[in-house]
């Protein structure tokens, strides 16, 4: 209303003055709606640099599509009908942006003969009763075929697991987060080899491998490797502002370390206890070993371990102190132990 009536007046006829008052000295807040575009960005940043391709698929799906997610072939919960769809492929409002990338890898299987690493951000739209659908921006990655193209110098090796961790990580490591990672039940992945994604115990997404049903429901070829984040939790641990950290002026103590556990142990939970101590710096799992030389139902994890101090280098007396109470925590809560 000001604008028109600024307008009819005439801009020229409105006196321009100078602000007596000191301009504020104090940053002003980034914008809710800023700070998703500036997220949007770095995802997307990351994804391409990691090889993956940007792809927009549409928001409207059908019935037997959401249904093909899961290997019973049912729908969970009934998502949102379009009053008026166009065709019968378009009656439904998404719940999730898997169907349309597991349908655009089954395309590109055809005609693709390296790996193939797909990726979209886009809204899903949730059911809420008789309310409008909740609208949440998710983004969700897809992974198949080998690792690099077929040369001379390559051995063409298929993408697993870790590839889709990788990138989760790559992207965690992008907002400078850390993630934990636990089992996970989610019914379009194969149970033992999915996770999801947790960070201050709010899970924020899920990576694993496809379900065979799934991946013979889409006509996918081979094995095939999925990746969800949640960008409104992740916005919510993404930092505002970067705080500078002087590099540490005095050398690091590395150890190796090999932990003989149960077969049901998880190295999360190691890492964990490890990474408790305020002097540990860096933790790298660098060997798994089962076989004949330990016992039956057991596993051994070898870490290399750095310690250093901010204010002074450290003997090798204050590491083994250290590395005792550690030890004795492993056991305690682990049951862990040296592997001898």
């Amino acid at each position: 209303l000001v604008e028109e009536i600024v307008r009819i007046i005439g801009y020229e006829r409105i006196p321009v003055s100078r602000l007596s008052a000191p301009l504020p000295q104090q940053k002003s807040p980034m914008s809710p709606e800023l700070k998703r575009e500036t997220l949007r960005k770095q995802l997307r940043d990351v994804m391409i640099g990691l090889g993956c391709q940007e792809i927009l698929t549409y928001s409207l799906v059908s019935l037997a599509k959401l249904g093909q997610l899961s290997p019973t072939g049912q729908v969970t919960v009934l998502p949102l009908k379009v009053a008026n769809p166009m065709s019968k492929e378009q009656e439904y409002l998404r719940t999730s942006l898997r169907g349309g990338l597991l349908a655009a890898l089954a395309r590109n299987q055809k005609h693709e003969l390296a790996g193939i690493r797909l990726f979209e951000i886009g809204k899903v739209f949730l059911p809420q009763g008789k309310d409008l659908p909740e609208e949440r921006e998710m983004l969700c990655a897809v992974l198949s075929g080998p690792k690099e193209e077929s040369s001379w110098q390559s051995n063409s090796e298929p993408l697993d697991f870790f590839d889709a961790k990788g990138i989760v990580e790559s992207i965690l490591k992008g907002s400078r987060l850390r993630a934990g990672y636990c089992s996970s039940d989610d019914d379009t992945l194969l149970a033992g080899r999915a996770a999801d994604i947790i960070i201050e115990d709010d899970k924020i997404g899920t990576a694993g491998e496809l379900h065979p049903k799934v991946s013979q429901a889409f006509d996918l070829n081979g094995r095939a490797f999925l990746i969800e984040l949640d960008l409104e939790k992740l916005l919510k641990f993404t930092a505002e502002t970067r705080r500078y950290r002087p590099i540490h002026r005095f050398p690091g103590v590395t150890r190796d370390l090999a932990l003989l556990v149960d077969e049901c142990v998880n190295y999360e939970d190691v890492e964990s206890i490890i990474r408790s101590f305020p002097l540990v710096k860096k933790v790298t799992i660098f060997d798994l070993f089962r076989g004949a030389q330990i016992l039956e139902g057991k596993k051994s994890f070898a870490m290399r371990i750095i310690y250093q101090s901010p204010s002074n280098t450290l003997t090798d007396e204050e590491v083994d102190r250290i590395q005792e109470q550690m030890l004795v925590r492993l056991y305690d809560e682990l049951g862990a132990a040296i592997r001898q």
